[in-house]
């Protein structure tokens, strides 16, 4: 009951800022950092559900189709978690630009798509990278906090998921 309570406030919380920044006219993905987590924490069955809730949240507030971009994230958070070192949030950078690149590539072809070709690719190019430069700096500390609140509540954390995987098999 509590994972479920710290899932619900924390991407409540990250749809909020998501739609905050875009007010602004900045796109920062916040929404894909929270599911690159709890797919990490809770496995990719439940990214799936959270991916499909808040994307339709998501995309009835900002107006464009953000699912597919979502579904890469926690492809490759889902492999990540198989094969990375989630013990170091200092590093988690790395799978988060690689993912982000991804779904930021799918997110502005399904923009595109959607508004028939109507871009300005100098702008958009700029908000491509500055989203995946800016998701990959906050990153560590962005997990670093949820792990925070996650101890606080005695529920499992993003680095101790490998560890704490290791110890129940025996």
């Amino acid at each position: 009951m509590k994972q479920l309570l710290f899932t619900f406030i924390t991407t409540l919380a990250s749809i909020w800022l998501e739609v905050s920044f875009s007010t602004l006219g900045l796109v920062l993905p916040v929404l894909f950092l929270q599911l690159f987590y709890i797919t990490i924490v809770r496995k990719w069955r439940w990214g799936i559900f959270v991916a499909l809730v808040s994307c339709a949240m998501i995309d009835s507030l900002l107006g464009y189709f953000s699912l597919p971009s979502a579904l890469c994230v926690i492809i490759c958070a889902a492999f990540w978690r198989n094969i990375g070192d989630c013990s170091r949030l200092e590093l988690q950078f790395l799978p988060v630009a690689f993912s982000m690149f991804g779904a930021m590539l799918i997110l502005f072809a399904v923009l595109y798509l959607q508004y028939g070709g109507y871009v300005e690719w100098l702008s958009w190019t700029k908000q491509f990278f500055f989203s995946i430069v800016v998701t990959s700096i906050i990153t560590p500390t962005y997990f670093r906090l949820q792990d925070l609140l996650a101890k606080k509540m005695d529920i499992l954390t993003y680095a101790n998921v490998q560890r704490e995987e290791l110890y129940s098999a025996n």
